[in-house]
């Protein structure tokens, strides 16, 4: 790949990804991301994962828990609320990927960190 094209490609994939750490607080899909990139979203895809380390997903996932962990922190916000304001769908899917990434409860963060 010629270094001119490799800078493009880069600085798409900056840009989708800026855009995305923007928006993790709304639904954002792959074909989303990718058109922000005016990539293909399998090459948007390839290319995030060999550039970053990280899939698309795996990405907003690591911002809303890093976010629901500072409101965990520095709010009273339900546990409910934190969840719908870091964008997602459901408390049950929260709780399991918190725990996941952080190794305790939303509830138990918050009561560590107090």
């Amino acid at each position: 790949m010629r270094h001119a094209t490799r800078q493009e490609l880069y600085r798409r994939l900056h840009q989708a990804r800026d855009f995305a750490a923007a928006s993790f607080d709304q639904p954002l899909t792959l074909d989303d991301m990718a058109a922000v990139a005016c990539l293909s979203p399998n090459h948007f895809l390839r290319s995030l994962r060999d550039l970053f380390g990280q899939t698309p997903h795996q990405y907003l996932t690591q911002q809303r828990v890093q976010r629901a962990r500072k409101l965990l922190q520095t709010t009273d916000a339900s546990i409910l609320e934190i969840c719908i304001a870091v964008g997602f769908a459901s408390a049950s899917s929260f709780s399991s990927l918190f725990r996941r990434h952080v190794g305790v409860s939303p509830q138990d963060y918050r009561q560590q960190t107090r």
